[in-house]
């Protein structure tokens, strides 16, 4: 015995456990056995009540173990704990995801790969790379949103005013501007909001533009269009160009857009105006 226990590695204990169930049982003792529990405890609520539990959860998805525990005691006299009824739940399959749940969900099946733009990006030809980001405005109470994208080489930059910044905001605003700027855009870098997710995001696909991301709570990441949302606020909506409605916005910036982008000259384009520094861009 000790030798085939040695050929076969297993410790003693072992050995003569198997030993024994063949001495008693014969070959049928070396069969594997079940691992359940000796102690298992078996389930003691009736059948007819396992079905009431699971009828009143499906009149009522949403109530809880302790509600229908508490009914079926009050309405017909049946004493079920509240963990029994949740086990009743789960035996039979009685659980539903919340509406915060299935939200979550969706997000999570946009599985996006998060890139950073290259620092060569910025600024190496008109539409190399374009800085989206969103700016809140008020006005008497009211929100409004401000969707900015700006061109780091040219400085030209295009503005859109909406009520919400949903997703399908962002993806009616990234084709206005693709229409709006004269160049191919290639490159697009926005934060992480959700209104550049989803439907925007498969747009860039579609149209074969690279989708870049600044990393969470860092401003520098994009740099050119904080700082033109800047601008914005102190050189034209802090003077009184708000307005109530979507629609008085949006002629409020369109006519801020052009005079950014025509009239008023840029100190990082050497004084020209964005207009002027791409029309001389593009001649040379």
């Amino acid at each position: 015995m000790c030798l085939t226990r040695r050929h076969f590695a297993i410790v003693r204990s072992l050995f003569y456990k198997w030993y024994n169930r063949f001495q008693k049982l014969g070959l049928g003792g070396l069969e594997t056995q079940s691992c359940k529990p000796h102690t298992h405890r078996k389930r003691e609520i009736a059948w007819d009540v396992q079905n009431r539990i699971e009828a009143l959860r499906k009149d009522n998805p949403a109530w809880s173990k302790y509600k229908v525990s508490y009914i079926l005691k009050r309405d017909e006299g049946i004493v079920v704990s509240a963990s029994s009824a949740n086990r009743v739940f789960h035996d039979r399959n009685l659980f539903w995801p919340s509406f915060s749940k299935a939200r979550l969900a969706a997000k999570k099946s946009w599985k996006i790969r998060r890139m950073r733009a290259p620092r060569t990006l910025r600024g190496t030809a008109p539409g190399s790379l374009v800085e989206v980001d969103v700016k809140t405005l008020n006005e008497l109470g009211t929100t409004f949103y401000q969707f900015t994208a700006i061109d780091t080489c040219t400085k030209m930059k295009y503005i859109k005013i909406f009520s919400s910044r949903s997703a399908k905001c962002g993806e009616r605003f990234i084709k206005n501007m693709l229409d709006y700027f004269p160049f191919r855009v290639r490159h697009i870098n926005s934060d992480n909001g959700g209104e550049f997710l989803a439907g925007c995001h498969k747009l860039l696909e579609n149209r074969k533009i690279t989708h870049y991301f600044s990393r969470a709570r860092t401003p520098k990441d994009n740099p050119v269009v904080e700082c033109t949302i800047k601008a914005d606020e102190y050189e034209f909506w802090a003077w009184g160009n708000l307005a109530a409605t979507v629609k008085e916005l949006n002629e409020k910036a369109k006519f801020w857009m052009e005079k950014f982008n025509t009239y008023r000259p840029h100190q990082a384009l050497n004084y020209l105006t964005p207009q002027e520094f791409y029309e001389k861009t593009i001649s040379t």
